[in-house]
This record gives structure tokens, C-alpha cells and sequence, in this order.
């Protein structure tokens, strides 16, 4: 009986030990990327172009925009990826589909295709020393700047910040480190939180040149800004 009772002992230290030494889960910052159908994120968007090369006055344009993940499948390359519906309000108050994006997630990074443009948004897990090209799998070129590859980082990881009168506990905060110069202009920066997504955007591209008639530098070139204005799961 003895001997019974001390195996039944060392088998309980046994398996106790082994709880005690297993790794504690690793945290990707996946939910920073949500792919939950049904979670919906509302935004005000404004934006302004600007062409002086060409003497047109500054086009402003602000509407909000509605982004659902409506469905679940499996794209081209045999991966889970979810569809986005994107909608923008009217002038009677009513969501009006204006296109269809779609998304996918993995362990390591998180991808949009946006206008038929694959974009790599995220790459995980969060750190001060990861550095990817958004544009790695598409053969985009900004008709502004002639740039193609942009490098991205994060710039803030687990923050909290408040957007728009929204809290929240986790942040993160994408943004390019291209390097301005007189010619060229580029800001792509993205916060985003967690099982929410996207929260805040800025996006600016310019290029100026010099008109030796005017002696002037004119700027061509988009400002575009995105703000929460409500999320939540239809």
C-alpha cells in the first residue's frame, strides 16, 4: 500500500512539474488584425488633391465609409481569407456598396487586397525590428511619386490610445520609413487595435517640382486621413 501511495505521489510531482514548466503561450498580435465575419469598422474619411503643375484648385471630398468582413473562403492560393464590403453613406443617410476588397491572415503577416493590389499590412508579431515592403506582392507604382517598394515598420507596439473619443487598452502603429526629400513626400501611417482593426490612417504622397517661369516649387500630390467613428459585429 505504501509503495502504491508514493508512486501515485511522485506521478502528481511529475505531472505538476511539467505544468509548471510549460512555456506560456506566445502573443502574435493577431487580434490587431481581426478576421471575424460579422465585425464591421466605420470611418470619416477626408481628402484633398492637390495639382498646382496644372493650376487646378485643391479638390476636398469627405464621406463615410463602412468596411464588413461578410464571408469566409478560400482564395486562389488555397488560403482562408475573408471578404470586405465596403460601404459609403449617401445623401439620404442610407450605406451604399462601393466595392469589394478581401483580406487574409497568418502566423506571420497580414494581407488586404485593395484594388486589385496585394498589400502586406502587418507582419507578426509586433516589434520595433521587423521591416517589410507593402507593396512586396504587387507590382504597384505611385503615379505621384514613381515610388514602388515602401518599406514599412512599427513605430509603437501595446500602446494605449484614444481616437476620436474611443479608448483603447492596445495599440499599434504602422508607418513607412521612407525619407522625404524636396522632391518626393510620403506618409503611410496606420494604427490599429486590437479585435478592432483599423482605428486611424493618415496617407500622404507629394511631389513637387521647380517651374522656373514662376520661379515657384508646385506639389502634386493626395491627403488623405481615415477616423473611427464606430465598430462593432452585425
Amino acid at each position: 500500500m505504501k509503495k502504491q501511495h508514493i508512486v501515485v505521489l511522485f506521478s502528481l510531482v511529475l505531472v505538476a512539474s511539467c505544468k509548471k514548466d510549460s512555456p506560456a503561450p506566445v502573443d502574435l498580435g493577431l487580434e490587431y488584425f481581426p478576421i471575424n465575419i460579422g465585425n464591421y469598422v466605420e470611418y470619416q474619411v477626408d481628402s484633398t488633391y492637390l495639382d498646382e503643375p496644372f493650376g487646378a484648385q485643391p479638390v476636398f471630398v469627405s464621406y463615410e465609409l463602412r468596411e464588413v468582413l461578410t464571408e469566409a473562403f478560400v482564395d486562389a492560393q488555397g488560403r482562408p481569407s475573408q471578404r470586405i464590403e465596403r460601404f459609403v453613406k449617401d445623401s439620404a443617410g442610407s450605406w451604399v456598396i462601393r466595392d469589394v476588397w478581401y483580406q487574409h491572415r497568418s502566423s506571420t503577416r497580414a494581407e488586404r487586397v485593395e484594388e486589385n493590389q496585394r498589400k502586406v499590412r502587418m507582419v507578426f508579431r509586433p516589434g520595433a525590428d521587423k521591416y517589410w515592403n507593402l507593396n512586396a506582392y504587387n507590382s504597384y507604382v505611385s503615379p505621384i511619386t514613381g515610388v514602388s517598394e515602401l518599406e514599412m515598420t512599427y513605430t509603437a507596439i501595446d500602446e494605449p490610445a484614444v481616437v476620436n473619443g474611443f479608448s483603447f487598452d492596445s495599440t499599434v502603429v504602422v508607418n513607412t520609413t521612407y525619407l522625404d526629400n524636396l522632391v518626393n513626400s510620403i506618409e503611410e501611417k496606420e494604427r490599429y487595435a486590437k479585435h478592432v482593426g483599423l482605428i486611424e490612417k493618415e496617407w500622404i504622397e507629394q511631389n513637387s517640382q521647380f517651374d522656373s517661369p514662376s520661379g515657384m516649387w508646385l506639389t502634386k500630390g493626395w491627403h488623405v486621413t481615415y477616423k473611427l467613428i464606430g465598430y462593432g459585429t452585425r
